[in-house]
């Protein structure tokens, strides 16, 4: 990782968007309706072969880069220490699309956030009233995240 760079990954972050495709007497227009969010260096898992509908248990819990603790580096130079990148509420709601075991045996998930409450924290473009829905991607430790299935 080049460090040098640090206080740029912020701006540096990918955006998948979903449009509606649309015919009107002015012609063909694409409206957004999805977006997805996620900051560079997230680690993805080799595959996604879960779908597992979570609900946060904690009253707060955090979204990581990677699938492991790191609070002390300083990668992005603003109030997020280590791999954290959005801190969750209680209630907040999400999917889980793989998981990977620790050494500690600590399971991780990587999951999709739907964002139906405002993160506490977050690197991700937040606002009430938001003009399109978008969802956060990273991992999450399974432990305080409650099976909705």
């Amino acid at each position: 990782m080049d460090y040098s760079r640090k206080s740029e990954i912020f701006l540096h972050h990918f955006n998948f968007l979903m449009h509606n495709l649309g015919l009107s007497d002015n012609g063909i227009f694409f409206k957004k309706i999805l977006s997805t969010y996620l900051v560079d260096y997230t680690t993805f898992p080799d595959t996604m072969n879960i779908f597992i509908p979570f609900k946060v248990s904690s009253e707060k819990y955090n979204l990581r880069l990677s699938p492991e603790i790191d609070s002390t580096t300083d990668y992005f130079g603003r109030d997020f220490y280590g791999n954290e990148i959005a801190e969750y509420p209680k209630g907040s709601l999400g999917y889980a699309l793989a998981e990977k075991k620790d050494s500690s045996g600590r399971i991780w998930w990587f999951v999709l956030m739907t964002n139906n409450i405002i993160p506490i924290r977050s690197f991700y473009p937040r606002w009430e009233g938001a003009p399109i829905k978008y969802f956060s991607i990273g991992w999450m430790s399974s432990k305080y995240l409650e099976r909705l299935d």
